[in-house]
């Protein structure tokens, strides 16, 4: 979720300091996403989805029973993708504490009713969500973490739920070696559900998407992140926002929300080659892509 944001997170939103690009890389760290993936192999999952690879803005009706908690959930991502309120410097432990206050009676609604086959994950989230409301030893933030299993396993599979069971706009992509295949030239404007498929034998991705604001092209935001991961949030600061992340390791697959407003997106993988420091970020490889929301 990406309480996501990030519903992936509570986590990424949470912790991704300022939101900036240079931050997103460590959204998409080896150490956490395994417990953020499926074990979906990269071989079933090209036998199932190539053909499938774009956006589905017909997911069909969605169960009335699951209708409530899709709504719910839906504005708990919202609340979530804003992050703490900190500024423009990393969320102190009382931001982060404010931030699951303010998630608390969101997340209380979505688990008010949620529908057996998900009713225990969203169990485990609101009970993280509150145990972090209510810290006062300054690990709020430890326990909102991504990197911690104990909340990204369960929304790993809140978020799988969501993509079959909620009828938002389904959006297929595949991560290779390195570039994204799948991206649709455009989408519609509303809620969307992003099924992040890792085709690489090898190498973790990550899906990070940014909205390009007014006065910036995406071609100027992704020729900055081809020369220097860093470049393109140093030359145009907030104009390029932070909006929903994912990662899985080879052969897995992740899932993703995000409430898609009009305007121009860039799709990004900012994990270093090899998962080393210093290694070259996969986008300097050629790993972005570009995505409109109409």
């Amino acid at each position: 979720m990406h309480l996501r944001t990030t519903t992936h997170r509570v986590v990424t939103a949470a912790l991704a300091t300022t939101i900036s690009i240079a931050a997103l890389g460590a959204c998409g760290s080896s150490s956490d996403s395994a417990s953020k993936a499926t074990d979906t192999s990269a071989a079933a999952a090209v036998g199932t989805t190539t053909a499938a690879a774009t956006a589905s803005t017909d997911a069909g009706e969605v169960p009335s029973a699951a209708s409530g908690t899709c709504d719910a959930w839906l504005a708990v991502e919202r609340a979530a993708s804003e992050g703490p309120d900190s500024g423009d410097g990393p969320p102190s432990p009382t931001q982060i504490v404010a931030f699951a206050e303010k998630l608390q009676p969101l997340i209380a609604t979505v688990a008010d009713g949620a529908p057996n086959e998900v009713a225990d994950p969203i169990g485990t989230v609101k009970q993280i969500i509150d145990d972090a409301a209510a810290d006062d030893t300054g690990a709020a933030g430890q326990k909102l973490d991504p990197s911690n299993p104990a909340l990204a396993a369960p929304l790993a599979k809140v978020e799988e739920w969501a993509y079959g069971s909620c009828g938002y706009t389904q959006i297929d992509v595949m991560g290779k070696d390195y570039a994204f295949d799948g991206v649709p030239n455009e989408v519609k404007a509303g809620p969307a559900s992003f099924k992040f498929m890792n085709m690489s034998h090898v190498e973790t991705h990550e899906m990070a998407l940014l909205k390009v604001g007014n006065g910036v092209s995406t071609k100027e935001v992704v020729d900055a992140l081809k020369k220097d991961a860093h470049a393109a949030q140093q030359t145009y600061g907030s104009k390029v926002t932070f909006v929903s992340e994912t990662s899985a390791e080879p052969g897995k697959t992740s899932y993703t929300i995000a409430d898609l407003e009009a305007g121009d997106y860039v799709i990004v993988c900012l994990i270093p080659q090899g998962g080393k420091d210093g290694g070259t970020p996969h986008a300097q490889l050629g790993m972005v892509s570009t995505l409109t929301v109409r």
